[in-house]
């Protein structure tokens, strides 16, 4: 085989099939499968509401299309080379096979014990089920990582009465994670199963925490990609410290976000943290339903969320009770300061604000510091790293000798002469860092 159509080929087996694609057929998420594979699992696993969820990544989808790409490459692969590939995989397949040392009937009862925990099949659990085999089911099934056990089938598919049978013969599996840390209460979260997570909480209250699993992936993160409200209000409620929702390698998007926020609505919360979740200002309605009830920080930095947003979710903010906004490299620029001016000067409840690392220039400087002269709660405002010069700090110079409230300004990375700075820090009552 060439060594240039290998990586092409080993990128076209369906993971169902495990053989090379001939008609390939992409979900939303962007994984692709044989078209009569696919068409099969969704057949088995769909819901009763038509959405079925990718074999590989767990994302839920409802419709699946022909990934005209990869099958006009596939199409130009002569049927030699894709002979030698198919052979090439079924030996590596039977070196796996033997390498794992379990017998036909072993493997086949764990099949068989996994298959009730997705469907809820108590008479077929109950002739397969025993201590050595939902290990040896573990063991032989790991679900992409492993430690996917037979209560990450039942949890995520919802099946209480499993759940209780499982718990019967092999209590401490409940506890087995994942390699990443991924447990049954990660998948009846990602699942949208209510239910499981009370069982499971119900189990052990501890297991409900602000842990994460790698790249800042946490329960809530799990029950917001499931889409379930009552889910999500339940993590929240049991564990108000899960909205640090700050991302790293999950982004949730503006989608997923937006239906966080709905299941969040009416809910009292304390802070809300949104940073780095590739935001923009399409979540603006949906997040001004929630700031009513919102008491102390709204952490919305690293998103590109521009003007457009902060001027949609002026009006509720002004009648909050936020203390602490940060909208640090945001997009903003002097419309968009325009409208922060427009914030401190209306509410009384704001005393941090934070628009570091932005566009922001001295026509936007001048009229934050205007805003400030007669404002009496804000205490604290990050401008650092923005597009600011002399002329600017002089607007904040001129405000702050006028304002009696004590104020931390940091005006660092901004482009102010030395003698501007020392005049800045001549300021009594006030602290400005330059």
């Amino acid at each position: 085989m060439s060594a240039l159509l290998q990586p092409v080929l080993q990128n076209a087996i369906c993971t169902i099939t495990q053989e090379v694609m001939k008609d390939p057929h992409a979900l939303p998420c962007g994984h692709s499968f044989e078209k009569e594979a696919i068409e099969g699992w969704i057949n088995a696993n769909q819901n009763a509401h038509g959405r079925s969820r990718c074999p590989e990544c767990r994302t839920r989808f409802t419709h699946i299309a022909r990934n005209f790409t990869a099958k006009n490459m596939l199409d130009a692969i002569p049927d030699s080379t894709r002979l030698i590939a198919s052979m090439a995989l079924s030996a590596k397949r039977e070196s796996m096979r033997i390498d794992r040392q379990l017998s036909e009937g072993e493997t086949d009862q764990a099949i068989k014990i996994f298959d009730a925990c997705r469907r809820g099949d108590m008479d077929l659990l109950d002739k397969h089920i025993s201590r050595d085999s939902l290990v040896r089911a573990k063991r032989e099934f790991p679900i992409g990582k492993i430690g996917w056990t037979p209560f990450h089938e039942a949890a995520f598919q919802g099946h209480l009465n499993i759940l209780d049978r499982l718990y019967e013969v092999c209590p401490e599996l409940l506890f087995v994670t994942r390699e990443d840390g991924y447990s049954a209460l990660y998948a009846a979260a990602e699942g949208g199963n209510k239910n499981a997570l009370e069982w499971i909480h119900g189990k052990d209250h501890t297991l409900i925490n602000e842990s994460s699993l790698k790249g800042k992936y946490t329960l809530l993160h799990a029950a917001t990609q499931g889409g379930d409200e009552e889910s999500i209000r339940f993590l929240v409620e049991t564990k108000p410290t899960l909205l640090n929702l700050r991302a790293q390698e999950h982004p949730l998007g503006d989608e997923k976000t937006k239906g966080l926020l709905a299941a969040l609505q009416g809910l009292d919360l304390k802070e809300l943290d949104l940073r780095k979740n590739q935001l923009t200002e399409k979540i603006a309605d949906s997040l001004s339903l929630c700031l009513g009830t919102l008491s102390t920080e709204l952490l919305l930095g690293g998103n590109p969320l521009g003007p457009i947003f902060f001027e949609k979710i002026l009006s509720s903010l002004r009648v909050s009770d936020v203390e602490k906004i940060n909208l640090k490299h945001t997009s903003l620029t002097d419309d968009g300061a325009s409208i922060a001016a427009r914030l401190i000067q209306q509410t009384g409840a704001l005393k941090e604000l934070g628009l570091e690392q932005n566009q922001i220039t001295d026509e936007g400087a001048k009229q934050l510091a205007e805003a400030l002269k007669a404002n009496r709660s804000l205490t604290t405002l990050w401008l650092n790293d923005n597009q600011i010069t002399d002329t600017g700090a002089r607007y904040f110079f001129e405000a702050l000798q006028q304002r009696t409230m004590p104020l931390k300004l940091n005006l660092l990375g901004n482009s102010i002469g030395e003698a501007t700075q020392q005049m800045l820090r001549t300021i009594r009552n006030h602290t400005v860092t330059v």
